[in-house]
């Protein structure tokens, strides 16, 4: 009992306490990011970056596409082909695109935000892309991002100066214990849209739209978080809330625009293209601004404008010269409907169907720019170098008021073009920001991340209902950048699953990474809280474990997946393979200790050998390699992982990633590689046990653990897991393996 007070006491910190105690943690986080990045110059040589994880050396772009709302999509691969080194990239982070061997904190050729990561590739979107530069080795870098931190600080101000204003003035108090908060006197209730609702997600339903200020949602793994977070959106939507619908990941919110699409919600995307699942593209703020009246009149004054810079034809064009010749072409959004091929050498053709009158005279463009292409490229063919965009500029553009401009000499006359031009881009600017407003007005729900909660687009507009999923992967500050513009609140999450990813670990030791979630669950705990109970991913073994050790066996298994084997499975045989639920593959005194690399991440060759040997006999028994997914908590595991895998071709789609990446993931069969193996039974952060909970809640039909049992048994909380895996599962020696 007196711990409850005390975390009730904790959690009840006032305003101005957080805003004290975050702002300088922020600034340590930045730090900790900025020196991690190699434009600091904190990194000796480009060697030691790449070891760091923030650049990957000796890259060639191997492919070139448009797409994206008009944005170009690179992917590069190593020159040698090979599986990418072990890196700190992940999707949706900022980088730049740089020479080999350009000094740091050279000028970059570009920055872009990372699209799709392969073993073998990395695809990044760009804005703007260089027409020079791209046949030589290149490097990517991985770069803070200035913009988060920036909007963080701005919260903060607004906190501070906001308690008594704006939407969230009678919520703020509520957040930090100044004033309780309130339920409808009766639970609402409500005819359920989706119809395969359990009782538990149905009582969370009436609860959340019971709440007057907050209330938090908490799903342990494979309860049906989001399907509830749906539900809640869409009663809420026929109640006539508006809503801003957020989440930490892009992933998580590109998950609700899709569940929510079908039932044809007024709803609208907001964020960069590239950090958008293609499927829910449709969605998205820019999509729908092309698709409006203001849209279509601010494209009818671009019409007039056409070429009026060469930025502007560098916009159009990408050449990409490879292996010594003219190779592609990339068009933005413009250009989108007018893919070229090259077929012909890099003599490009324009697309039949065609669709608008713009694109119409794009095509005539194209069309009589050919022949004077055809007549340059022998000549840059014979030198060796890629055709300039800057040749074809008085050729590709030439209508309306930027062909006057290009054709007038007189000084006078050419003024009064430009004062016009600018009249219309002005014009131009104006349009475009109405139709911004138009769609945002007009949505009944906005999803976007935390962070682009705060975009200027949403400046002056207010939310009757703010609802954060992830919310207990989020800082608390970031969560703010959504709660300051709504009224109410519903947090979804798990604070027994991965916290906030903190690169600073003073910040983190002093409090950066306690979540909002966690605190209210500490200070208000039932009172507004309710647990869904029924999982419906789990073989009941799986998930027995995890229901008892930090959920008080509170957990149940749907009787769908209950006893759910892999042997279920269409094509898998029934083997000694594939009849465990839980598998337990000790190493112990099979001569497998951990060792570590360059830079300090432990791997464990003989482990990782092992793994993936068993991963070959589920494949032999016929389960899918992409059914598959190995978890490991450590970077250096991972790529040692991977190259094994890409030794055997029947594993090619099976996933390999650390705990992070399979963070509201599944897979059929999991399994775990442990890689702590020494005589001082040192588990290192094996023993987090968020961590450990999401790593074996990600399987459905079987859990494999790969492990030196004398060594995790060391720490209290893996000795329960193994003994678990004893009791209830199979036992074999990693010696059983060797010879595979």
């Amino acid at each position: 009992m007196e711990t409850e007070k005390t975390k009730k006491k904790a959690a009840a910190l006032s305003l101005q306490e957080f805003i004290s105690i975050t702002s300088p943690l922020l600034d340590l986080e930045k730090e900790s990011e900025i020196s991690a990045s190699i434009g600091s110059g904190g990194l000796r040589n480009l060697d030691s970056a790449q070891k760091k994880g923030s650049t990957i050396l000796n890259l060639k772009c191997v492919d070139a596409q448009t797409g994206l709302m008009g944005k170009t999509l690179l992917e590069f691969q190593s020159n040698k082909g090979d599986v990418l080194p072990a890196h700190k990239f992940g999707t949706h982070d900022v980088v730049v695109l740089k020479p080999n061997k350009a000094d740091l904190g050279s000028p970059a050729l570009g920055q872009g935000v990372v699209y799709r990561l392969k073993d073998s590739s990395i695809t990044v979107a760009f804005d703007d892309v260089p027409d020079e530069g791209l046949n030589s080795p290149l490097r990517l870098e991985k770069v803070a991002n200035e913009v988060t931190y920036r909007r963080m600080k701005d919260a903060l101000i607004q906190l501070s100066k906001g308690v008594h204003r704006g939407p969230a003035a009678d919520l703020i108090p509520v957040l930090f214990g100044e004033r309780q908060p309130t339920m409808s006197k009766k639970d609402v209730t409500f005819t359920p849209i989706n119809s395969h609702l359990d009782h538990s997600q149905k009582d969370a339903i009436s609860k959340a739209l019971s709440s007057k200020n907050v209330f938090l949602l908490h799903g342990p793994p494979g309860t049906g978080k989001t399907t509830t977070v749906v539900e809640i959106i869409l009663q809420e939507v026929k109640r006539g809330s508006k809503i801003l619908a957020c989440a930490a990941s892009n992933i998580a919110v590109d998950n609700i625009v899709e569940r929510l699409v079908p039932h044809r919600v007024k709803l609208v995307r907001l964020g960069h293209p590239a950090r958008l699942l293609p499927q829910v593209l449709d969605s998205a703020l820019d999509a729908q601004v092309l698709r409006g009246d203001n849209s279509a009149l601010a494209n009818d004054i671009r019409k007039e404008m056409k070429g009026a810079s060469h930025y502007n034809v560098q916009k159009q064009i990408l050449i990409l010269k490879q292996k010594g010749s003219l190779h592609s072409f990339c068009c933005d959004s413009f250009l989108r409907p007018c893919m070229v091929d090259d077929k012909s050498h890099g003599i490009f053709e324009a697309k039949s169907k065609v669709v608008g009158s713009s694109y119409n005279f794009l095509k005539d463009c194209v069309i009589c720019t050919k022949l004077k292409y055809q007549e340059l490229l022998p000549e840059r063919k014979r030198e060796k170098k890629p055709l300039k965009i800057s040749m074809l500029t008085s050729l590709f553009f030439s209508s309306a008021l930027n062909g006057k401009l290009l054709k007038t000499k007189d000084k006078s006359t050419r003024r009064d073009i430009q004062k016009e031009l600018r009249a219309l881009s002005k014009e131009e600017r104006k349009r475009q920001q109405l139709a911004v407003i138009d769609v945002i007005k007009n949505a009944d729900v906005v999803l976007t991340t935390l962070t682009g909660a705060f975009s200027h687009k949403l400046n002056t507009t207010s939310f009757d209902l703010v609802i954060i999923d992830e919310a207990a992967q989020a800082l608390e500050i970031t969560c703010w950048l959504a709660l300051l513009k709504g009224s109410r609140c519903i947090l979804a999450g798990d604070h027994l699953q991965l916290p906030p990813t903190i690169q600073s670990v003073e910040a983190e030791k002093k409090g950066l990474g306690r979540t909002l979630f966690e605190r209210l669950t500490d200070l208000y705990g039932d009172e507004v809280t309710s647990m869904l109970n029924v999982q419906y991913r789990m073989h009941e073994l799986i998930m027995n474990w995890s229901s008892k050790e930090l959920y008080n066996s509170k957990i149940k298994a749907h009787p769908s997946v209950a006893a759910h084997m892999l042997f279920d499975l269409e094509g898998v045989k029934r083997s000694s393979s594939t009849e465990p639920t839980l598998l337990l593959v000790d190493i112990a005194g099979c001569d497998m200790e951990e060792k570590k690399d360059e830079e300090d991440s432990t791997m464990n060759e003989g482990e990782a050998e092992v793994a993936v040997a068993h991963a070959k006999r589920l494949v032999q028994s016929g389960v899918q390699a992409s059914d598959i997914g190995i978890i490991t908590p450590y970077a250096a595991q991972v790529v040692l992982l991977k190259i094994l895998k890409n030794n055997d071709a029947k594993l090619k789609d099976m996933e390999i990633s650390t705990v992070d990446g399979f963070q509201g993931r599944e897979k059929e069969a999991i399994i775990i590689s442990m890689v702590r193996s020494n005589s001082k039974k040192e588990v290192g952060f094996l023993s987090d046990h968020r961590r450990m909970n999401v790593a074996v809640t990600r399987a459905r039909r079987q859990c494999c653990l790969v492990c030196d049992t004398e060594t995790v048994s060391g720490d209290g909380f893996l000795k329960r897991l193994i003994e678990h895996f004893e009791e209830h599962g199979e036992y074999l020696s990693a010696s059983e393996y060797l010879n595979e």
